[in-house]
């Protein structure tokens, strides 16, 4: 008997691996006499076993193979997910009338401990495997986890809270991302942490600009997010850096129409200047502060 092709046993594990995630979401989806801790037990299990393909997979023979990833890609949605589906529990009358009524406050303690046993879990295929993508989704995992377990409501949009606690987390945990990103040992590693710390500033900035009274407090909070934001953009630029800070920055502009038109006008003036200016400056210094080159005449 021949041996068999890789690319069939590839092609083999990246089918298993989908099979696996439609199967999870069918009996989930559709398996109306399963409790909620059977669903959650079910997606538990489907992530923790691609999860576990993952690590084997990226040991014994490449990490960026596509059977390799396909399997990280299906585990990291499954486990907090699975896990959120067995911590939660229904409120009652009481705990509602204790929360004040907050009738998310289940829901984001369920996600909460879904984030955080993802967040292990997650650590544990970076120790395994040393991809450096599971940075990213580890510091992710814990930053939104610890914001989700704040007494504060979280801020949504079109919600409003006075509290400053999501966001202030959220400023610390993209704080400490950077922080580690400075001591990382690989290049890839410190890219994906400052991508977790600039998503992480892009979403305070939204839960204080969709959340909470328009002040001049406010203004200078996201002014420093988006000054931070603009900090890891220098030191590193990434399209997702380059999104988030972006985002910080209009919701600056949203803050600061929100006061007075015309200082959200002027912002986005001066903004495009810069860049503009920044961007003519750059092009003048590649061709040598001159105009640029002629081309060649073409040969005889």
């Amino acid at each position: 008997m021949g041996r068999i092709d890789l690319r069939w046993l590839r092609a083999a594990r990246l089918a298993g691996a989908t099979l696996v995630a439609v199967g999870a979401f069918d009996v989930v989806l559709r398996g109306h006499s399963l409790s909620r801790n059977e669903e959650g037990g079910i997606l538990l299990a489907a992530g923790l076993a691609l999860l576990a393909l993952h690590v084997v997979l990226a040991r014994r023979e490449s990490r960026g193979s596509s059977d390799t990833l396909l399997a990280a890609a299906l585990a990291v949605p499954f486990i907090p997910v699975g896990v959120a589906l067995l911590a939660y529990s229904p409120p009652s009358a009481a705990s509602l009338f204790q929360s004040g009524g907050d009738v998310l406050s289940p829901f984001r303690d369920a996600a909460s401990a879904g984030l955080f046993v993802a967040a292990l879990a997650f650590a544990g295929a970076y120790a395994l495997t040393r991809h450096p993508r599971w940075a990213l989704v580890v510091a992710l995992a814990v930053g939104f986890g610890a914001e989700l377990q704040s007494a504060a409501p979280v801020p949504i949009f079109g919600a409003s809270t006075d509290s400053w606690t999501p966001a202030l987390i959220l400023v610390v945990a993209a704080t400490v991302a950077s922080a580690v990103a400075w001591k990382a040992p690989g290049d890839a590693e410190r890219r994906n942490l400052l991508v977790a710390a600039a998503i992480m500033l892009a979403a305070a900035s939204e839960a204080r600009t969709f959340g909470g009274s328009t002040d001049a407090g406010r203004d200078l909070f996201l002014a420093g997010l988006l000054a931070a934001g603009v900090a890891i953009a220098w030191w590193r630029t990434t399209p997702g850096i380059a999104v988030a800070t972006i985002f910080t920055g209009g919701a600056l502009t949203v803050s600061l129409s929100a006061r007075t038109g015309y200082l959200g006008v002027g912002a986005v003036v001066i903004g495009a200047a810069l860049a503009g200016a920044a961007t003519v400056w750059s092009l003048r210094a590649a061709n040598g502060g001159g105009p640029a080159a002629e081309p060649p005449a073409p040969a005889t």
